[in-house]
């Protein structure tokens, strides 16, 4: 029994340490990137956009689309839930969304960990369904990001090698994707494909109505879209000006390097690519000085909303308990 005991220890402590290793690893990672980056860069240039930044532009316009964000995502995961059969209110899932704020600080999948995890206590179901629903969201969120891409690429007045390698990309992945989702729905459910059909964690694309394959990526479009409209008016606080068209090109590739689980929130591979995208329109320097603002007021602005929901959700348990 007791060496039972021990041996449950023992694999606890290992488990704690290599989450702790990983999570210190990908700061370590972060630091470097960005050691990087200041380093190809003059400091004193640096410094200099940050005191010439318009900060009474910037600050409440950042304030603004931090709510505004948290309400659309909200939404974007009730119609989730309401497409899969799982009635849950706006006010539910709100919460849930403002203390997973404080997950998705460390990585974004652990975010959607999070998610799951409160959905499942909520509305009282499986956490592996809940985790089904969150791989669908992924699902949308690929299909309305490649489709701004190609949207943007569409519309461009002049399209380098660059762009157009993009929009045969995108176009490549959203038939990918469409494809993905016919075949997943189709997959009969005999011989090798049981295991498949039968998974409660792909269950998602069989329960799903074909209307929701294009519903929920469009709104999900509506919250990435508002992200490009924050980058069009942010980016003229540090007097970078970049066409919108391209920005709906740039911005969801943004997205796509900052959800690599490589760094915490992305904070250093959204500033490298930000220097890569963006070097037309500015200095580097400049650049870093936007895309550092960018990342910091995010995350700072984020524990705050996660720390109210975090409490709110706190004593609504004690109140239950009580």
């Amino acid at each position: 029994m007791e060496m039972s005991q021990e041996r449950s220890a023992d694999y606890v402590s290992n488990k704690n340490l290599k989450f702790i290793g990983k999570r210190l690893g990908s700061w370590i990672t972060a630091g470097l990137i960005l050691g990087y980056l200041f380093w190809r860069i003059d400091i004193g240039s640096f410094a200099e956009s940050l005191k010439l930044a318009g900060m009474a532009v910037y600050l409440p316009l950042v304030v603004g689309f931090i709510f505004l964000w948290l309400l659309i995502e909200s939404h974007n995961i009730m119609m989730l839930c309401h497409h899969l059969g799982h009635r849950i209110t706006f006010k539910q899932v709100l919460e849930i969304r403002g203390v997973t704020y404080l997950l998705m600080l460390i990585n974004p999948f652990l975010g959607l960990g999070g998610i799951a995890y409160y959905l499942s206590k909520d509305i009282d179901i499986p956490l592996v369904r809940t985790s089904s629903l969150m791989i669908f969201y992924s699902y949308t969120e690929m299909i309305s990001l490649t489709c701004l891409v190609t949207i943007g690429s569409i519309f461009l007045t002049y399209r380098s090698l660059f762009f157009t390698q993009m929009y045969y990309l995108s176009i490549s992945a959203i038939i990918f994707y469409i494809c993905m989702g016919i075949i997943g729905r189709k997959l009969p459910a005999t011989g090798h494909f049981k295991k498949i059909t039968d998974a409660p964690i792909w269950k998602t694309f069989y329960d799903a109505r074909v209307s929701s394959f294009f519903i929920l990526p469009l709104w999900r479009s509506v919250y990435f879209i508002s992200f490009i409209l924050f980058f069009y008016f942010g980016l003229k606080a540090f007097s970078i000006t970049i066409p919108l068209a391209r920005l709906f090109v740039y911005v969801p590739l943004i997205f796509w390097v900052s959800c690599w689980p490589i760094t915490p929130s992305g904070l250093g591979t959204i500033q490298a690519s930000m220097l890569f995208l963006f070097k037309e329109y500015s200095s580097e320097a400049n650049i870093l000085a936007f895309s550092i603002t960018y990342s910091t007021s995010l995350l700072i602005l984020r524990i705050p909303i996660g720390l109210y929901y975090l409490k709110k959700r706190h004593h609504s348990y004690c109140r239950r308990k009580g």
